[in-house]
């Protein structure tokens, strides 16, 4: 018999997530994937082809409605009350139709899986036992909610497995899946290795582009923290229009199209200051481009900790639009010494750098708290297997 499995998340970084899981899973005849993206259009289950159920949370707070009383306010003018009614009626609707469902996230698929009534598996790959008091950590609630009705959680470090464990939940560290997909091809983007690389991460939500363009217009000021000639990366996310920067570029910049041997190797963009500083926009090289510099400046979420957990020293601070302030320092709390946190000046990110670069110890403290933090690779293999086993195991009726 057919058996049908349910993933469930709530957010573009949990949707990644949960998709380096179904790579490992799929194809798999006996079983039918169906995926409820609870937060977003849910690109990454669309680029697999995973049907998708449910009602979508299309709101402007991009499911970040609780950490900023605006996108709160955006949100419930938005028709927030009428989004989760909907969302509520669809766990009801969902009894009885799967097997088997993946909780990809934090107490949003928790809760919907526990009111469909669907056994689940967790992944946790928003809450840490790092952030200490406050929000962040898993809450009574949550336990509770897993005790009950979760049958393995694989919670993103062993700090908060052992928290997790010690709350009666049955949870397994097998690694993060966070730290998977990330072997590097070698590329070096046609740059010398002299010089001194800074890459920036823009995000992957609606605010990206707007993220991108602050970054570059800081981008003489960082330069000149540098000790040697600064060139700049980009990751972009896969679903970055580039184009719109050639028809709108920074004030000062000029972006030119790749050649075709340079998209070979992932460059989308290349920008040009008039000061003679260069970026380059790749896509599909993220941990290329990470690795290659000696300090990452991010504005986004999960790829912020990617690069931590890759081991380089990750400079942050508030966005203009959904990782504002609020979101930064509840972060800076899970990050600690991994991360420095700057004002959102073109001064005060490049002192950042600076420090970085001239403060002795510095460097090493922060990869050392950045890997402790994101561990190692792995997990989505032995996530995937644990589904075979779960599935195997009804259909033997065990």
């Amino acid at each position: 018999m057919r058996r049908r499995l349910l993933f469930l998340s709530n957010g573009p970084g949990e949707d990644s997530l949960a998709g380096r899981i179904l790579d490992r899973l799929l194809p798999w005849p006996e079983v039918e994937v169906h995926a409820w993206c609870m937060v977003g259009e849910g690109s990454a289950y669309r680029r697999r082809a995973i049907p998708l159920v449910g009602a979508p949370n299309l709101l402007p707070g991009h499911g970040l409605s609780l950490v900023n009383p605006r996108y709160l306010w955006n949100d419930l003018r938005a028709g927030w009350i009428t989004t989760h009614w909907r969302q509520y009626r669809t766990t009801r609707e969902l009894r009885g139709r799967y097997d088997l469902a993946v909780a990809v996230g934090d107490v949003v698929p928790i809760a919907a899986a526990s009111l469909a009534g669907i056994p689940f598996l967790f992944v946790g790959c928003a809450k840490s036992a790092y952030y200490g008091r406050g929000p962040g950590r898993y809450t009574r609630l949550e336990k509770y909610f897993l005790r009950r009705h979760c049958r393995m959680a694989f919670p993103r470090d062993r700090w908060t497995t052992d928290e997790l464990a010690g709350a009666g939940v049955p949870a397994r560290y097998v690694g993060n899946p966070m730290m998977d997909d990330l072997e590097p091809t070698g590329e070096s983007f046609g740059l010398p290795s002299d010089t001194c690389v800074i890459t920036l991460l823009p995000g992957s939500r609606s605010d990206t582009l707007d993220n991108l363009r602050e970054l570059l217009e800081m981008g003489p000021a960082i330069a000149a923290a540098c000790p040697r000639p600064a060139h700049f990366l980009v990751a972009a996310h896969d679903d970055l229009d580039a184009s719109a920067l050639l028809l709108q570029p920074p004030e000062g910049w000029k972006a030119t199209a790749p050649r075709p041997e340079e998209r070979a190797r992932g460059v989308a963009l290349s920008v040009a200051h008039e000061s003679g500083l260069g970026a380059i926009l790749v896509k599909g090289r993220f941990a290329d481009a990470v690795l290659r510099a000696e300090v990452v400046i991010g504005l986004a979420g999960t790829a912020n900790e990617q690069a931590i957990g890759l081991g380089r020293p990750v400079v942050a601070f508030p966005a203009r639009g959904f990782l504002g302030e609020a979101y930064v320092r509840m972060k800076a709390r899970y990050y600690g010494p991994a991360v420095l946190t700057a004002a959102r000046s073109a001064e005060a990110v490049a002192g950042a750098v600076r420090r970085i670069f001239v403060e002795p110890g510095l460097r090493e403290t922060m990869v050392q708290a950045g890997r402790e933090r994101m561990g190692g690779p792995g997990a989505s293999a032995a996530i995937a297997a644990e589904i075979r086993r779960g599935l195997e195991t009804l259909e033997s009726g065990a």
